[in-house]
């Protein structure tokens, strides 16, 4: 019983030393989250990255406060979906209504001609840009803030992950975002329409059905498909994150 208090005590102690400093620490703005995106939308016209790491709710209530939000946004990187793989993803699956809503309105908006923004990460790219357990178990057994945090908040997800993926960790939500700080990994991509099914007839509700061709009566192909991405770049920037 000492033996599992202490151990207690010991992950308690590398939760709070692993915390970040309350200087490093921002509070929350006030307000709702897609009013606060259309806000910053519109102060910074054409230069603002929004990177969707879950359900979209919020991404689909913006596009209805502002219809031309598709053309104030430099890029919407979104991870979701199986890609090319199929099947139902959680970020989909958790709100397809709002996946629906958000790919619609961008491509209308590339239908008039602008540019589109909305790129795509999906599982199947995740699941070839797996992230090696070695270098993995390298990097949290650095004496380092981060690594300890890093370690602190994964140590009981690493063990069945490892069970399953025992080739690598697929890092899907920091894949995205390495793709939206640095566009160049991507090795390879492709144009594609994406329809999101709702109602699971056809299909499974949250399912993202890609048409290269351009969608039922020519839709526009307005979504950017990752397809592959330079995993040594890949690695080197979430080395570099964590020192």
């Amino acid at each position: 019983m000492h033996g599992g208090t202490r151990h207690l005590h010991d992950q308690q102690h590398m939760l709070a030393s692993a915390r970040p400093r309350p200087s490093d620490v921002r509070p929350p703005l006030p307000g709702a989250a897609a009013s606060k995106l259309v806000e910053c939308a519109a102060e910074h016209d054409g230069l603002l990255t929004v990177v969707a790491l879950g359900p979209l709710t919020n991404i689909a209530l913006a596009l209805k406060l502002d219809p031309f939000l598709p053309s104030r946004l430099k890029h919407l990187v979104i991870m979701g979906s199986g890609g090319e793989n199929g099947g139902v993803e959680f970020n989909f699956g958790a709100d397809p209504e709002s996946a629906k809503v958000v790919f619609d309105k961008f491509s209308a908006a590339s239908a008039t001609g602008q540019p589109s923004s909305l790129k795509l990460v999906g599982l199947d790219v995740t699941d070839r840009s797996l992230f090696p357990w070695l270098l993995w178990d390298s990097v949290v057994q650095r004496d380092t803030p981060k690594a300890r945090f890093l370690q602190a908040i994964t140590e009981q997800c690493v063990p069945d992950t490892k069970s399953y993926s025992p080739q690598g960790w697929p890092l899907a939500d920091p894949l995205a975002v390495a793709v939206a700080l640095q566009p160049g990994i991507v090795s390879s991509s492709k144009q594609v329409h994406v329809e999101v099914e709702v109602q699971g007839s056809d299909h499974v509700a949250g399912m993202a059905i890609l048409d290269g061709k351009g969608g039922k009566g020519g839709k526009a192909k307005s979504v950017q498909l990752i397809t592959g991405v330079d995993t040594n770049a890949f690695y080197a920037m979430c080395m570099r994150g964590l020192e």
